[in-house]
């Protein structure tokens, strides 16, 4: 059994890792403070693909597979210590990406 990432699953960690580092961890604890979350951080991980990733293709998400969507919701705990840095909103899954997780 292979337990090693796919190269797709390798680039979405990254692309997700370098997303969190430049655009939500340094502004997380005001927006924890605050008790908000950006529109504009919502737009930006729409356009990174990240809102119904595991909605089938037919359905208009990506159709990814579930690591994929845990990948996107663990993030790297080293850099993430605050929600809104380490855990993207409900809407990954195909929730409500208007509803803060």
């Amino acid at each position: 059994m292979d337990f090693e990432l796919t190269e797709e699953q390798k680039m979405l960690k990254d692309t997700v890792a370098r997303f969190v580092e430049k655009e939500i961890t340094p502004r997380a604890a005001e927006w924890d403070e605050q008790e908000a979350f950006p529109s504009e951080v919502f737009r930006a991980m729409g356009d990174l693909g990240l809102f119904g990733i595991s909605i089938p293709e037919a359905y208009g998400g990506s159709g990814a597979d579930f690591l994929s969507c845990v990948l996107i919701h663990a993030g790297d705990p080293r850099r993430n210590r605050h929600r809104g840095a380490g855990c993207p909103p409900d809407g990954v899954l195909g929730g409500d990406p208007g509803r803060p997780g």
